[in-house]
């Protein structure tokens, strides 16, 4: 296919991420896996303007208020998942489209809500134009059958409140016809846009802020290279400092980043690795390419550089070309998004090409950014429609076999923390009601969904010094991702030492100025702890994370083709380096199996299930790298430090800290890194295990 042709505009529905805090079980189960319609009206808008927005959900930037509609789910999906999981032998996936008829609401129900909405809820609406029309026009369900969206002024959304917004109570759903009445259900949210009509909401905690130290300097830049973690590890590579691809028949020179960032000591510069050396780490057999396979990235309102993808991929040795192996889809209404040279969507692209280098497809997916008074819940329901948009068949075009092949790995690089949804959580807990629908539904599919762990430890706000989670990642139905460092063997690039990626201990003992980077992980305070963790040993009473690790170190850095001249680091690294591994274990167990079908699905069941076994016996397939203690000895005072974990240093007094790294799972780096050999003996292991 061609850029043009791939580069398609969908009016979809919404687009992008979010979090929330903690409620009981029981509850959120209810929220999660009942059978009702929830319908929730968001105040977002700081405008007063009832005039429609313009285009199906406006141009690049949401600003109105939004209300989802949760449609009510017939079958038990997450239980039937459960099931599935318990007995890898068992596991079968459906397609996108016995998935959608088997889980997804049906079309009559969809159609009565529209219709209610057109010829009722609005019928007597001052709106111009005619409120059946503008509802008409703007009313989105997604592919899934699990929720839909609709736009409207705050006028609109003071119609639909108890009291024609004369002072009525948003927490008391309005009438709806019985026909709807066990499939709809009205709650609402603390919306500061309508502060004069809701009821009064309880007083919420003051946000904890702590004091974040400073950056201390550089006293002596040359101790870098004391520390345990050699800078420049592995085969020494050969690097260009430009690349040229050919543009429109006319020769384009590009910039590469050979070398860490400039935020490091420039007496200790340092080879960024390259993908191949990566590949030979994590013990990826020459012939695992990912040829047949496809994956998809998510992200904000970007396209990214067909350019630039080129050039990494020339100089990778990858046979990827953005004319022939890249698709890109504007949702939620973006219009001509804005192609970027660099950042977190180059760094997600190169690294899944990395990794996978003769990948089929690479799908990147866009919307708008959202703003206004409630952004948080507005970020959560378009991340729920980016994920449905990932997992649309008819968003894929056929391949070989004349099959619209659904992606392997679907990334996401980003998300607010949860504790911010302590101010919106009622708003965010029927988000995430449609998030977690959808990641059930691409779980059913077959489709493993990757997200990072953030890149300050515990303190997923560094400048706030919040302890929290960043979501989705603590969503129980995603792979969350943290980071390590690397040392690699200098004769063939395999893995020689790995620890937990933490620059605030490297600077700190160094005396050497760093970013503060370090690898996300610890307890959400959300989500409760999955059957797959209870099973495994993993302690506490909610979700823990990360999942697993890989390469988040910014010295050395991945290596890119990038206008800002900075290396690839962080979480934002490792997700889509696992998401790529991910492509590369679905190819392997196609070879294994000759079954070209989906085997993994949703992967934490099945990391969880090979750590507990690779704990249970030394000779059992080792499927990860594990992160153990380690200690680093002051060469002139002989005292020892901690350097295995992802807490603060110097500690931020006054904060809750974790974690630290030891055998087996920990929340500093899951249950570490992926060692691929062992893991393809894993699964089988496995398969053999539950098989009848």
């Amino acid at each position: 296919m061609t850029q043009a042709d791939s580069s398609r505009r969908r009016d979809g529905n919404v687009a992008r991420q979010f979090f929330r805090r903690a409620t009981p079980l029981a509850a959120l189960a209810a929220m999660v896996l009942s059978g009702s319609v929830l319908v929730l009206g968001a105040a977002c808008s700081s405008s007063n303007d009832d005039t429609p927005p313009k285009g199906p959900f406006g141009a690049t930037t949401i600003t109105t208020a939004q209300t989802i509609f949760i449609f009510e789910r017939p079958g038990d999906l997450a239980g039937d998942l459960a099931t599935m999981y318990a007995k890898p032998a068992n596991i079968t996936f459906k397609s996108f489209q016995t998935t959608v008829a088997t889980y997804g609401a049906p079309m009559t129900t969809i159609t009565a809500l529209k219709n209610y909405l057109i010829d009722t809820a609005f019928k007597d609406t001052k709106l111009p134009g005619g409120a059946a029309v503008w509802v008409d026009q703007n009313f989105r369900y997604d592919a899934t059958h699990s929720f839909a969206t609709i736009p409207m002024s705050e006028a609109a959304v003071q119609i639909m409140s108890p009291g024609n917004g004369k002072g009525g109570n948003w927490d008391l759903a309005p009438a709806v016809p019985k026909a709807l009445s066990s499939a709809v259900s009205q709650i609402a949210g603390d919306y500061d846009a309508f502060r004069g009509i809701l009821a009064p909401q309880p007083p919420q905690p003051p946000e904890p802020r702590v004091p974040v130290p400073a950056s201390t300097g550089c006293a002596d830049a040359d101790a870098w290279s004391e520390f345990p973690w050699n800078m420049g590890s592995g085969t020494a590579q050969t690097c260009p400092a430009t690349v040229t691809v050919t543009v429109k028949g006319k020769p384009v020179v590009l910039d590469t980043v050979c070398n860490t960032s400039v935020a490091h000591p420039a007496s200790a510069p340092s080879q960024t690795f390259f993908p191949e050396q990566l590949r030979a780490a994590y013990g990826v057999p020459q012939k695992l390419r990912g040829a047949g396979r496809r994956a998809t990235v998510v992200l904000a309102q970007q396209f990214i550089s067909a350019e630039y993808l080129d050039g990494f991929a020339k100089l990778t040795g990858s046979s990827f070309t953005s004319a022939d192996n890249l698709q890109q889809i504007a949702v939620w209404g973006q219009t001509d998004p804005p192609i970027v040279t660099s950042g977190e969507l180059m760094i997600d692209t190169s690294m899944i090409i990395g990794m996978a280098p003769d990948l089929d497809l690479l799908t990147v997916i866009a919307a708008p950014l959202v703003s206004g008074k409630d952004p948080f819940f507005l970020q959560s329901v378009a991340v729920a429609v980016k994920f449905s948009e990932a997992i649309n068949e008819s968003n894929y075009p056929k391949n070989a076999s004349g099959i619209r092949q659904l992606p392997d790995a679907v990334n996401l690089s980003a998300g607010p923390i949860e504790q911010l949804a302590t101010w919106h959580y009622d708003a965010f807990q029927v988000a995430d009601a449609a998030v977690a629908s959808v990641l059930q539904m691409g779980a059913m599919m077959g489709v493993t969904f990757t997200a990072s762990s953030g890149d300050n430890g515990a303190y997923m706000s560094a400048s706030r010094g919040i302890s929290a989670a960043p979501y989705p990642a603590s969503s129980p139905w995603i792979t969350a991702v943290g980071g390590t460092n690397l040392e690699l063997d200098p004769t063939d690039d395999s893995l020689k030492e790995i620890g937990v990626w933490n620059d605030d201990y490297l600077g700190t003992l160094t005396a050497c100025a760093t970013d503060g980077g370090k690898a996300g992980g610890g307890n959400s305070a959300v989500f409760p702890k999955p059957t797959w963790q209870v099973a495994a040993g993993v302690g506490g009473a909610f979700r823990a994370l990360p999942d697993i690790s890989a390469f988040a170190d910014d010295a050395p850095g991945g290596f890119l083709v990038s206008s800002d001249k900075n290396a690839a680091n962080g979480t934002s690294m490792a997700s889509p380096i696992t998401a790529g591994l991910m492509v590369l274990l679905q190819e392997k167990l196609v070879e294994v199996t000759g079954e070209d079908v989906p085997h993994i699905g949703l992967a934490t069941p099945l990391l969880y299930a090979m750590g507990a076994l690779a704990q249970a016996d030394k000779s059992n397939p080792q499927a990860f790298y594990d992160v153990v203690a380690r200690y680093y000895t002051d060469p002139t005072t002989k005292k020892q430090t901690l350097i295995s974990t992802n807490r603060a240093q110097p500690p931020i007094a006054g904060a809750v800290d974790c974690c630290d790294a030891k055998a087996g799972y920990d929340r500093a780096t899951g249950w570490g890194s992926l060692n691929m050999p062992e893991v393809f003996d894993a699964w089988s292991a496995l398969n053999k295990a539950s098989a009848p």
